[in-house]
């Protein structure tokens, strides 16, 4: 399968056996192209994925594509605030039980975000505890969604990315219908 990617995610699509390409623009992307993997601060109505759902290419993030991977529950974590903290804090609860967790080591201004540090650093048991976004979550159309899943709170933000306040919602929406087991709501 051909995808298309400006994404650090090249290595592990590669394992898998894409033909992977970086566009220099949404017209340059391939019209046999199977998924589009973005960036988290891709937002819903850029031209590059407008491209890639008109010929109906799959549009995906990184994270999507790690936690899909992951043979271990997933804990996850949005909100409008407070997701990065929330994150940490989960992740250190649930390795003073003694669990072993999968969570990005570092990120941008100290995130959870699951990025490029994880793809060969997936533990085979334990939890993924992951911070997501409503830049991950509106990309992510497969994922079949967390065993616990914690919102934080909601309130307008990013609303440029989403095309408004009820796009937004129902990016952050996504975590809630998703969620396997227990949600978890301030």
């Amino acid at each position: 399968f051909r995808v298309t990617t400006a994404e650090l995610s090249t290595s592990l699509l590669r394992a898998a056996g894409a033909r992977v390409s970086r566009p220099a623009g949404a017209a340059d992307i391939p019209a046999d192209t199977d998924l589009v993997v973005v960036d988290e601060w891709t937002a819903e109505h850029a031209p590059a994925v407008l491209r890639a759902r008109a010929i109906g290419a799959r549009v995906s993030v990184l994270a999507e594509l790690l936690l899909e991977g992951a043979s271990i529950p997933v804990l996850a974590v949005t909100g409008t605030a407070g997701k990065s903290t929330t994150t940490r804090i989960a992740a250190a609860l649930v390795r003073r039980a003694g669990i072993t967790t999968t969570i990005t080591p570092s990120g941008r201004a100290g995130n959870a975000w699951p990025n490029a540090e994880l793809i060969d650093a997936v533990a085979d048991e334990g939890w993924f505890v992951a911070e997501l976004t409503s830049t991950h979550l509106c990309h992510m159309d497969r994922w079949r969604g967390p065993q616990i899943g914690v919102i934080t709170n909601a309130w307008p933000d990013h609303l440029e990315l989403h095309g408004g306040l009820e796009r937004y919602l129902a990016a952050k929406r996504r975590l809630v219908e998703r969620t396997q087991g227990t949600l978890v709501v301030n």
